[in-house]
Parts: C-alpha cells; structure tokens; sequence
C-alpha cells in the first residue's frame, strides 16, 4: 500500500514538473491547467477505510479527474466502494448513474 501510494505521488509530481518545464520553455499556446487537487478526505473516514482495506481505493478515486469535476465528496465515493464490494470500476459506474441522475431532476 506504501509503495502504491509513493508511486502515486511520484507520478503527480512527475506531471507537476513537466507542466512546470513547458511554461518555463516559453510555449506560444497557453499550458493546459493542471488538474484539480484530489479532494479532503476526513481523517476518521481515511481510519474507517483503511481498516477495511480501502483506503488506495479510495484515494486513488478521489483523485480521478471525472470525479473531481462532478465535485463528488468522499463520503459518497466510500459509500459506492462498500456497495461494489471494493471493486473501483463498479463503483466508479455507480456514482456516476447517480450522480447523472441528480443532473436530470
């Protein structure tokens, strides 16, 4: 879990740099803007999921670009990885039925 979360971070700093890189390189066209940060996820909420073996899931979710954008909070994001069984893509697929649903009301 480390490692996977070390790589993680590496790799968000890895494109932090690159965009740095371009900017400084002076590029005609304007740098397209980094991602959002990933979203807070409460310290109790973080105990809770890594006690269940969620906690990479997790996190790795809430950094996800689509779910950033649909302003998904963490307790929603949990809630759909318990219902999945811990399987990301299910629950990935459930927020966004949900989250869809809400748009059309």
């Amino acid at each position: 879990v480390v490692a996977a979360k070390k790589a993680l971070f590496r790799a968000a700093d890895h494109a932090q740099l690159q965009h740095s890189q371009v900017t400084e390189e002076g590029a005609d066209e304007a740098p397209a803007p980094l991602p959002k940060k990933a979203s807070t996820v409460k310290p109790e909420l973080m105990a809770i999921a890594r006690q269940e073996g969620l906690e990479l899931k997790l996190t790795t979710l809430m950094a996800r670009p689509e779910i950033l954008s649909r302003d998904i909070g963490a307790d929603s994001v949990f809630a759909a990885l318990r219902d999945a069984g811990g399987k990301v893509v299910a629950a990935k697929k459930a927020l966004f039925r949900a989250a869809d649903h809400v748009q059309l009301q």
